[in-house]
């Protein structure tokens, strides 16, 4: 009889002195991380939100439709259209951006792209401007921010956009 409560006794400290393998929980946590992080596939779609003049804090457009999808020409590119709007009296449409590539930060969890110098033909080939695309970034949930610089003769005009899926 005292050599089974030995037993016992035995097994049930043997239990709560020996650890367990944590090798398992570690692999189930990072899987959760990285399932958690913005996939590059994920940017893709439409996304609505105003384009605003900062400096005037003028809407250019209330509902703006900005339409990205990833470029099969090039790994981590994207392809944005933006739909036709009408800027301060001139007439906008056709305006694409091919190829932009896109980086991902994984401290801010986001994809950011850019794009300089790329030069655009406005109101069937009466205006021609250059157009700088800056800090644009996907973030979870959806959400699409950039800022454009168009330069096109006397005008130099910032715009800005925030939209979400």
């Amino acid at each position: 009889m005292k050599s089974k409560l030995l037993m016992l006794l035995l097994a049930g400290f043997s239990m709560v002195m020996l650890p367990a393998c944590g090798d398992d929980d570690d692999d189930a946590q990072n899987n959760e991380q990285k399932s958690e992080t913005l996939a590059f596939s994920e940017v893709a779609g439409t996304y609505h939100g105003p384009l605003v003049m900062p400096l005037t804090g003028s809407v250019a457009a209330d509902n703006l439709g900005v339409v990205v999808s990833a470029n099969s020409g090039a790994e981590n590119a994207i392809d944005m259209t933006l739909e036709p709007i009408n800027i301060m009296g001139i007439e906008v449409k056709d305006l694409d951006f091919k190829a932009l590539p896109c980086t991902y930060d994984a401290a801010t969890d986001t994809w950011s792209f850019s794009a300089d110098n790329l030069h655009v033909v406005l109101q069937d080939g009466a205006v021609e401007a250059d157009v700088n695309v800056k800090q644009g970034t996907f973030s979870k949930g959806g959400k699409l921010n950039f800022t454009i610089n168009v330069k096109s003769g006397m005008v130099d005009l910032d715009l800005s956009y925030a939209g979400t899926k």
